[in-house]
């Protein structure tokens, strides 16, 4: 299978996977931190990066998060691990960078009910690697998106792993975030509390 190829915009620059048992195929490497600062205060959230083909066919990189995580923010940065030699991350080497405003980086889903937020990222990481600035990331791929034919075969009760920076928790050394293990509690078909699913 021939793996595409990311626009320049969209490079991940390094080619090759990560061979650090931290990373490789770690999900780990396919979150960011994210900072706020808001009306209420500084916020902390979790953005994984996500790779889509757009409607001109053109692979795009994309941040998605929540949207409580950068509603009202007026000021959002990016913490990225930054990357070394051989396309490996250095662990606690941070490089961040600071996006503006929210409303006018992220976009929300429309439905209110659906907290999900998402932004183009693949020019910020152009911008910081032509400065010098390399970041370590992996994205997912859209190919791996489950299928409703998929969907439909899941069980009331699915192991789950969670990958991020809950409650502002994360390995401050090594600049990791953390993962717990678990199941899904409800039928995924089922509507919950009389909200839908889909």
């Amino acid at each position: 299978m021939v793996k595409p190829q990311l626009p320049l915009e969209d490079q991940h620059y390094g080619g090759s996977r990560c061979s650090c048992n931290l990373c490789s195929n770690s999900c780990s490497s396919r979150t960011v931190r994210i900072t706020t600062l808001g009306a209420d205060g500084n916020g902390l959230g979790t953005g994984f990066f996500y790779s889509a083909d757009d409607a001109a066919g053109k692979k795009n990189l994309i941040l998605v998060t929540n949207k409580h995580v950068v509603e009202g923010a007026t000021g959002v940065d990016l913490h990225f691990i930054a990357r070394g030699p051989e396309d490996k991350p250095i662990l606690g080497n941070e490089e961040a960078t600071g996006i503006g405003r929210a409303d006018h980086s992220f976009v929300g889903h429309p439905d209110p009910e659906i907290d999900v937020a998402v932004m183009r990222v693949g020019h910020l990481v152009s911008e910081m690697t032509g400065i010098g600035r390399s970041v370590f990331w992996r994205s997912v791929d859209s190919a791996l998106v489950a299928t409703p034919a998929i969907l439909d075969e899941f069980e009331p009760i699915e192991p789950v792993t969670l990958v991020g920076y809950p409650n502002a928790l994360f390995d401050s050394a090594s600049l990791l975030p953390i993962a717990r293990r678990g199941h899904s509690a409800t039928p995924l078909a089922g509507d919950y509390e009389g909200k839908r699913s889909s």
